[in-house]
């Protein structure tokens, strides 16, 4: 959604990304749970965009590689992982993105809402009707340590701290059990907040690593037989063989002279 919100701003040919933008990229996510409570309160994509043109205009600047956000659209975002954090959700979805940008509340993108008669109480309530008809959740993409920013909220790295603080207990009161869920509670926490940080940077999400394919021990023919045995064992024996005609012959020639 965020690269839809980046394709709206150089259509415009604007040199950032407001809350306009990440408005008209939520629309465009047409599968999204946020466009589809847009579309039920009759905001349409069309609409929106005829009225940042009306309000912001175009401007007269192409702007090459990432451009940046606004200050009020990083709110957005940070308020767009409160949300998720708040409805008990381990993902941020386009219907957090939403409430983030009306619970701003003083960007571009709230007063086009508000001209559709779009406040935050009639888009709070049809996300919460939608979600309760809406099974399960995504999963996203593990993150390697804590974000240093953007400057998440405080109830974010408080639940975060708390999460861990519960999580050392489980461990130390040996519920496994317990322990795990709060564990895997934890990586969807740093998850969604990892995710944040790249959208707030404008960083393009890293490629997946691949899968290590596994290789097969080399195996060769047994001299007695049709079995198979692994050449690692073969070569031992052969080794622990030597060895004992070695030990053998030396015995032999200090006994013997």
């Amino acid at each position: 959604m965020v690269v839809l919100a980046q394709d709206e701003a150089r259509a415009f040919e604007h040199n950032y990304i407001g809350t306009e933008h990440l408005l008209l990229g939520l629309l465009r996510e047409e599968e999204g749970l946020g466009a589809r409570v847009l579309e039920s309160l009759d905001v349409t994509l069309e609409e929106v965009r005829a009225q940042v043109a009306r309000i912001v205009g175009h401007g007269d600047v192409v702007t090459p590689g990432q451009i940046p956000f606004t200050p009020r659209a990083k709110k957005v975002l940070e308020l767009a992982l409160r949300e998720a954090l708040t409805l008990g959700h381990n993902y941020i979805g386009t219907e957090h993105l939403l409430l983030g940008l009306v619970r701003e509340n003083e960007g571009v993108a709230a007063r086009i809402l508000l001209d559709f008669d779009a406040d935050a109480e009639k888009i709070r309530n049809e996300i919460i009707r939608m979600l309760a008809g809406r099974p399960g959740s995504r999963p996203l993409e593990e993150p390697a340590a804590l974000p240093g920013s953007p400057p998440l909220a405080s109830e974010v790295l408080d639940e975060i701290a708390r999460v861990r603080r519960e999580k050392e207990k489980a461990i130390e009161a040996r519920e496994d059990e317990r322990a795990a869920g709060l564990r895997e509670r934890e990586r969807r926490l740093l998850r969604a907040a990892r995710h944040l940080e790249r959208a707030w940077r404008g960083d393009p999400e890293p490629p997946r690593r691949p899968r290590p394919v596994p290789v097969p021990p080399v195996q060769v023919l047994s001299p007695q037989g049709d079995s198979r045995t692994t050449l690692f064992p073969l070569l031992v024996g052969w080794l622990l063989f030597g060895a004992a005609a070695g030990v053998g012959l030396l015995v032999g020639w200090l006994v013997w002279g």
